[in-house]
């Protein structure tokens, strides 16, 4: 194995719009999940954050965003999700 990095850039495959989300994120519905086509070449399924707008073949970019957090005191985790880079 080697390391390798990613650019964070990709394109919106497929979307669809949460409104009734799992039980620990129902303060983010309503939120979108999307297949990205990383530039790369690999899939993977993540949020798209900060728009009201997702179209299938839009460009976005990664961005490092709280992902959850364990209780009112817990831990929490960040990761990354995505943003629509808007021409």
């Amino acid at each position: 194995m080697e390391k390798y990095k990613f650019s964070g850039f990709g394109t919106v495959i497929t979307y669809t719009k949460v409104f009734v989300p799992p039980l620990g994120f129902e303060e983010l519905a309503p939120y979108y999940i999307a297949i990205i086509k990383l530039d790369e070449g690999p899939c993977l399924t993540a949020q798209i954050v900060d728009t009201d707008d997702v179209k299938i073949g839009d460009k976005v970019k990664a961005v490092f965003r709280k992902l959850q957090e364990d209780g009112e005191k817990g831990v929490i985790h960040y990761g990354f999700k995505f943003k629509v880079i808007k021409s």
